[in-house]
């Protein structure tokens, strides 16, 4: 269980660098819990407590079992018995689970008959647990689905990666699920500056915020439950990359003015490395020089998007579909504009395209 809900977030920036990335649930959340569990379980040893004063007398004068306790007991015992390799040798937590319905099963069993008495008002008493059950249940049915939604934009995430944008698995560090599917090698040696899930290159991570070194490729939402926000997912490259591409496209200009998609591909690159005024000014002259470019208006579309110019971004992504109907990417940007501006949670990723 991870401070901001259920499952580890296996990603660079979170398990690794341990960066505060993810909002978490607060401190006084987890202190409730723990003190929930700690009572129910104090709870629990003294119902098997009486149980036992109850059971191991009547067994020695010669007396039996009743069915339900017999039952209980073959129960119980088949939990622990399932249990003990992972009280030897360390397991994961996930070993733990088959066993629960037997011992759930089991102490429901042995507890049954002597649970009225010991706790007084059965009424209030199955109130009590039928609430503590609702509440868990609520917190584990939205934190699995938490963690399977971050999971499922990471994947998306690196589909688009590798077959839009044409990057090798070699290139990435996806997560420890991801490198552990496409480069998981027994002999790998770690390196102190990469991830400790086999990675091979890292030009291109992904994770939940910007890390030093890189600047945001692209970005992916999700609506997050537990608690309530929007979550992202990123795609990180390095910056030599973009730097690189700055570069270029500096030097074109420098030599070729008037040439639109040099001022579109030196717009993109400056939006992906945070540098959105320069950006927009740069893909606002591209449009100025070529009006007809679609790629433009989607891209300047986005770094509106970025500084919350909702409206105008709306109309370039609109432009953008009027020049080029079919348009994939301005058809997602529209629709993610159009979501934050119904005051709603946008779908999945807004992208920029050279």
């Amino acid at each position: 269980m991870d401070r901001s809900g259920i499952g580890p977030l296996t990603l660079r920036d979170a398990f690794v660098l341990r960066l505060d990335h993810v909002p978490t649930l607060p401190v006084s959340f987890w202190l409730v819990i723990t003190g929930l569990s700690l009572l129910g379980a104090g709870l629990l040893v003294a119902t098997l407590g009486v149980l036992g004063i109850n059971l191991i007398p009547r067994l020695k004068s010669g007396g039996k079992a009743s069915d339900g306790e017999a039952v209980g007991i073959f129960l119980l015992l088949s939990a622990i018995i399932y249990l003990l390799p992972a009280f030897v040798v360390e397991g994961w937590d996930r070993y733990v689970v088959p066993a629960m319905p037997f011992a759930v099963a089991g102490i429901a069993a042995l507890s049954g008959r002597f649970a009225p008495s010991f706790i007084g008002n059965r009424r209030i008493a199955l109130i009590a647990a039928g609430t503590l059950l609702a509440a868990f249940s609520v917190f584990a049915i939205g934190g699995t689905r938490d963690y399977l939604a971050w999971n499922r934009v990471r994947w998306q995430a690196l589909h688009d990666l590798m077959q839009k944008d044409q990057v090798k698995a070699q290139d990435i560090d996806g997560g420890f699920e991801f490198n552990g599917l496409y480069l998981y090698d027994p002999n790998y040696r770690e390196v102190p500056e990469k991830s400790v899930w086999w990675v091979q290159g890292d030009t291109y991570q992904i994770g939940f915020e910007n890390v030093p070194g890189y600047h945001v490729f692209k970005r992916y939402t999700y609506p997050h439950w537990i608690p309530p926000h929007v979550g992202k997912v990123v795609v990180l490259q390095k910056n030599a990359q973009i730097d690189e591409v700055i570069r270029q496209s500096q030097e074109t200009i420098r030599l070729r003015p008037d040439y639109a998609e040099a001022h579109n591909n030196l717009g993109v690159a400056l939006s992906q490395k945070g540098q959105t005024d320069e950006a927009i000014r740069q893909l606002r002259e591209a449009i100025r020089l070529k009006p007809e470019y679609a790629d433009a208006h989607n891209n300047l579309g986005a770094a509106l998007e970025l500084k919350g110019q909702t409206e105008e971004a709306i109309r370039h992504f609109q432009e953008a579909l009027r020049l080029k109907p079919g348009y994939a990417s301005a058809r997602k940007n529209l629709d993610a504009a159009l979501a934050v501006k119904a005051h709603s949670s946008p779908p999945p990723g807004v992208s920029t395209n050279r």
